[in-house]
């Protein structure tokens, strides 16, 4: 067990800690004598043993909704936890999404822990503390901000994915890429890109790094998305959950919509001379290196327009878009529907 580093986020710290190994995580978190109750699903049941008591959800998106928080704070109330006691997540970032947000809201507040399961998760969702759950088909309309104490990093359940799901990460990985500082985590991935797909355990330590320690450059200045810092790490997300909204949150991975997404972003950044076509065409051959799709029939344009109107991170009734001026230079835009249209279509 190696601990990585602290996530300082304002008076809340993560304590993020890596293992090759899912047994000495479990070992690591029975070192403490408080309750535990392991959230998993049917995919991830398989990465804890004899000694966790579960409470177990359906898998995927659809399962994101206020029933299951209540169901899983009903659980615990009936194990007698007190909110001295800890949730442990065990799966994707629906799974931590959910948990974080039953925790937050239990006895206003229990400890909570992430086992994250996929590359999504690890290099994206566990860490910043956004919990919440899905409302009337709106991706995460409701929730707050509530980190973990302890984040456990392991590449072993990676491993088990399928390839669809695992790409699904890898759209967060190659946002990451555009808003670090440098070319590092670009290089990396264009130099590693064979092992990367191959799932190379020793290469996954470093991309899942590398991706965090750009997560946590943005978030530890903006905890709460108050200063306007954070917001840059929605690249690629306004186009996105509007995509994935239409596919009713199940018919495109977040993973493909924010890559997708991104690159939508970037065709606009370039459109309006904010960005260079060389870097433009650098980060959408990325993308395809990576087997992203960068195109999708939107024949239902008023429809997509709708879904854009609902996103959360509007401001005084404006739609926002994160752009792209250069390496690490995001610029946050409003933009009318007219003028998103020649992007998505």
């Amino acid at each position: 067990m190696k601990h990585i580093f602290d996530c300082n986020l304002q008076n809340a710290t993560t304590k993020v800690y890596s293992s090759l190994s899912l047994t000495s995580i479990l070992d690591h978190l029975f070192e403490t004598n408080e309750k535990k109750l392991f959230i998993v699903d049917e995919n991830t049941k398989q990465f804890i043993d004899e000694r966790c008591d579960t409470v177990q959800i359906p898998p995927g998106e659809g399962a994101k909704h206020m029933e299951t928080v209540c169901h899983i704070i009903s659980e615990a109330k009936k194990r007698d936890f007190s909110r001295d006691d800890m949730f442990v997540a065990v799966g994707g970032g629906v799974i931590c999404d959910i948990t974080g947000f039953a925790a937050s809201i239990y006895m206003r507040g229990a400890s909570v822990a992430f086992i994250p399961t996929t590359l999504l998760a690890q290099v994206d969702a566990s860490l910043g503390g956004k919990t919440g759950v899905d409302f009337e088909n709106v991706k995460n309309f409701i929730g707050q901000f509530y980190p973990a104490q302890r984040l456990y990093l392991s590449p072993q359940p990676l491993l088990t994915l399928s390839d669809k799901e695992y790409k699904n990460g890898l759209g967060e990985v190659l946002k990451h890429a555009l808003l670090a500082q440098d070319d590092t985590l670009y290089t990396y991935l264009s130099n590693n890109a064979d092992q990367i797909l191959n799932r190379d355990k020793d290469i996954l330590n470093d991309l899942i790094l590398f991706s965090l320690e750009v997560k946590k450059s943005f978030i530890e200045r903006d905890p709460k998305e108050t200063e306007g810092i954070r917001d840059s790490l929605n690249l690629g997300h306004t186009f996105g959950h509007a995509l994935e909204s239409m596919g009713n949150l199940s018919m495109i991975s977040h993973g493909e919509a924010v890559a997708w997404g991104v690159v939508a972003a970037l065709r606009c950044s370039y459109d309006r001379n904010l960005c260079t076509k060389e870097f433009y065409q650098k980060y959408e051959q990325l993308f395809v290196q990576y087997g992203f799709s960068l195109h999708y029939d939107i024949t239902d344009t008023d429809s997509y327009l709708d879904f854009l109107k609902k996103d959360k991170k509007r401001r005084k009734g404006e739609i926002r878009f994160v752009l792209m001026k250069d390496q690490g230079e995001p610029v946050i835009t409003a933009l009318e529907g007219s003028r998103i249209l020649p992007y998505i279509i």
